[in-house]
């Protein structure tokens, strides 16, 4: 089997990183990858680590001849061409928060949604949750990087506590590839700065999902990769690691990019971004206090956060065995 792809806003760095995948996806062929920006130049020009991977170029209009489409745009840049993919028969991969929400939360958190009918449409594509809604998906909305990290680390603890914070620290490469102050190196280096400590887009998807109000933060940390998701759950009474254990298990047993770590002794006890660098794996576990239980998600914001999770959902669409082109180790030391 060969799926036939495109990515349409392929210049940034979520781009780039699907660029990576796909090229030695061994079921895929890359028919082609947009930039107007950039329109005629080599796209190993943008992407140098993707030299002798590929000759493609960016062009202006996306080759439409093809299976599936992935839109890597800026917010609100998807209404303008969703609709037209799928009224061509195309299935499609988005990137983008344009179609994550349900209409009321959109409207809540961003504007009033252009498209409500295409908001029903799309299914949230997080595959340790939605794979039998995503299988027969004609439109998946990807999930934000930190809610991907801040679901998958608490959604088996649903039942337990009451309040729950929230704190996600991020890699500078969630900002992307457009230069600003805020991603300028003296500016961002050797720093630890709450860039959002309250209001932040994915509370609103971690919020769908998990079903109760969350308190969320986040804070944008010296590295170019990765997140930490710690969630803070009050519990009020002292809780059973054991069946907290079980409760993990259950829901992850069958989960082929889950690792549950939790280690009494050794620098990686917990989960660790570091170790997770290029993977497509998120690491959760959790440790128990007094009246408190802490969980955490750890993913690579690029690959699991990103570009690797629209990989997994193209693998599920079509039939594929879901670890295609994607069952590797992250990189240690990185």
């Amino acid at each position: 089997m060969t799926i036939e792809v495109t990515i349409i806003g392929g210049s940034g760095y979520i781009g780039g990183e699907l660029l990576r995948l796909l090229l030695i996806h061994p079921e895929v062929t890359v028919k082609s990858v947009t930039s107007r920006r950039l329109m005629g130049t080599s796209v190993t020009m943008v992407h140098p680590n993707l030299r002798k991977f590929t000759s493609l170029k960016f062009q202006g209009k996306p080759d439409l001849d093809c299976d599936v489409v992935f839109t890597a745009l800026p917010h609100k840049a998807s209404f303008k061409i969703v609709p037209e993919l799928l009224e061509n028969g195309l299935k499609v991969i988005d990137l983008s928060a344009d179609y994550r929400l349900d209409a009321e939360r959109y409207a809540a958190w961003y504007i009033e949604h252009p498209q409500p009918d295409l908001l029903e449409k799309a299914v949230y594509g997080l595959p340790e949750l939605n794979r039998e809604k995503i299988k027969n998906a004609t439109i998946v909305a990807c999930p934000g990087c930190m809610a991907t990290a801040g679901i998958l680390a608490l959604y088996p603890l649903n039942d337990l506590g009451e309040d729950i914070l929230i704190e996600a620290k991020i890699g500078s490469s969630a900002a992307g590839a457009k230069v600003s102050e805020s991603g300028h190196h003296p500016e961002r280096c050797n720093t630890v700065r709450a860039y959002a400590p309250v209001g932040h887009r994915h509370q609103a998807e971690i919020e769908m999902i998990i079903g109760r109000k969350v308190k969320f933060s986040a804070i944008a940390i010296d590295m170019v990769r990765g997140i930490l998701a710690t969630a803070y759950i009050k519990t009020g009474t002292k809780i059973d690691q054991k069946e907290v254990w079980k409760q993990y298990r259950e829901q992850y047993k069958n989960e082929p990019f889950i690792r549950l770590i939790k280690m009494k002794t050794g620098l990686y006890r917990y989960p660790d971004p570091k170790v997770l660098i290029g993977s497509n794996f998120c690491d959760v576990g959790f440790e128990i206090g007094k009246e408190i239980l802490v969980a955490f998600g750890a993913l690579d914001n690029m690959v699991k956060g990103g570009s690797g999770q629209a990989t997994q959902n193209m693998n599920i669409m079509f039939g594929l065995e879901e670890t295609t082109g994607l069952l590797y180790p992250g990189l240690h030391p990185a």
